[in-house]
This record gives C-alpha cells, sequence and structure tokens, in this order.
C-alpha cells in the first residue's frame, strides 16, 4: 500500500513501502530469469546462422575458383586424384586442401606442430554430436587436413572414414562455444562425378535435411542443408 510522506512544504505525496519496493523487484527478477535467457538463445541463432552464410559463401567460392584455375569446372576428378563413386575420399586431401585454402586471404594451415595450441578449444569443450569430439584431425591422418579463416572458422577435410568425404565447417572455429553439431559445426560434402554437377553438398545426401532434430544433437549431421532449404535456424 502506499504511504503518505509529508515534505517541508507541508504537501502530501503517497509513496511505497519498502516491502512493496521489494516485491516488485522481486517479479522483475523472475519475468527476466525467465526470458533472458530465450532471448540469448534466440540472438545466438541469428549469429550462428549469419556466419554459417558467410563460411558457406567463401567455401564455395574457393572451389569454384580452384577449378577454374585447373580448368576442371564440372569435374573435380580431374584436378584431384579420387577414387570411384558419387562420394568418394580423394586420395590427395593435404594438397587439395592447400590448394582450397590458398583462397582464403590470412587462412592460418593447422599442422601437427601448431595443432594442440590452435585446437585446444575442442580439449576444454569438446563437439557434441557427429562421430568425433575433436574436429581439427581427420579420423583416419596423422596429419590435420584444416585451417582457420581470419573470420575465426575452421574448415577441416577427411574426417569421415565411411562413404563419401566427410568435411566440418566450424563457423566460429575451436575456441568458441557451444561447439555442437547443428548450431555452429555444420557437415558438408563433395561431390565428384562427371554425369551430375559436382561441388558441395551441404548436410550430406539428399534429403539429409530431415536430419535436424533439435531434441537429439547425435541426428544433427543434415542441419546445413535445412538452414539453406529454410533460410533460418529455427530448430
Amino acid at each position: 500500500m502506499k504511504k503518505d510522506i509529508i515534505h517541508e512544504d507541508n504537501s502530501c505525496k503517497k509513496g511505497f513501502t519498502l516491502a512493496e519496493v521489494l516485491i516488485t523487484l522481486g517479479i522483475i527478477g523472475v519475468v527476466a530469469a525467465m526470458t533472458l535467457p530465450v532471448l540469448i538463445q534466440k540472438y545466438n541463432k541469428i549469429v550462428w546462422y549469419t556466419q554459417f552464410r558467410k563460411a558457406a559463401s567463401q567455401l564455395e567460392q574457393a572451389l569454384k575458383l580452384y577449378q577454374i584455375d585447373r580448368g576442371c569446372e564440372g569435374d573435380i576428378s580431374e584436378c584431384v586424384n579420387i577414387g570411384h563413386g558419387n562420394f568418394e575420399l580423394p586420395m590427395d586431401i593435404p594438397n587439395f586442401a592447400k590448394d582450397l585454402m590458398s583462397y582464403f586471404d590470412g587462412a592460418q594451415e593447422i599442422t601437427a606442430d601448431n595443432y594442440n595450441q590452435i585446437c585446444a578449444g575442442y580439449n576444454k569443450r569438446p563437439a557434441k554430436g557427429g562421430y568425433y569430439e575433436n574436429c581439427c584431425y581427420p579420423q583416419w591422418s596423422f596429419e590435420p587436413h584444416a585451417w582457420i579463416s581470419k573470420d575465426g572458422a575452421l574448415y577441416a577435410l577427411g574426417l569421415d572414414e565411411g562413404v563419401g568425404n566427410g568435411y566440418v565447417l566450424d563457423v566460429n572455429g575451436p575456441n568458441k562455444g557451444p561447439n555442437e553439431f547443428g548450431r555452429d559445426i555444420f557437415v558438408f560434402y563433395m561431390r565428384y562425378e562427371k554425369e551430375d554437377p559436382d561441388g558441395i553438398v551441404w548436410g550430406g545426401f539428399p534429403k539429409y535435411n530431415e536430419h535436424c532434430d533439435p531434441h537429439n544433437v547425435e541426428d544433427r549431421y543434415g542441419c546445413a542443408a535445412k538452414l539453406l532449404s529454410e533460410g533460418k535456424m529455427n530448430y
């Protein structure tokens, strides 16, 4: 309830009691605690999506220039030593990675010498989802085939030794969170086949955009395709 306050000029004004002020502040605090995390998550989704689109565009442009410079537009297999099938592991990934990296101004190659320093973030905050907790290092190689762009994005080639060359993009690098697939880490593949247009396939095989479960971090290898098809991170 309001309390009458007498001032020196004999005027009378209504004021709030200390209890009422504390209750009001308490209510504001509860509302803020409930809404602030939602607002922060919404903001983060916008940031991750923007970073993804920028990093994806840079990679696609690099691959296009790579093909133009080597005269293998429409068929990367003429430039890279690969095996058979639609999605195959380039047998010359180290040089392929170096060549692609050369189209990223100011990029830093990740090597066995600087790996522990650059990729330390995955030791503190392992990647959630996917098949690997450290996105810098291929499972099947003793050498990393990765680089960090001047914007801080990580591009790692040849992390998947199964069907296709599963590559990874971490849009904000190893040292910034959440290091979670479908949020700031995404999978992509590269198509090599003369019969079909080759290039980057975001999220893997066709219809992989169906594999982007907001409740299951282990089923988000198609989130890159979902982002491109829907134009926002609405999961």
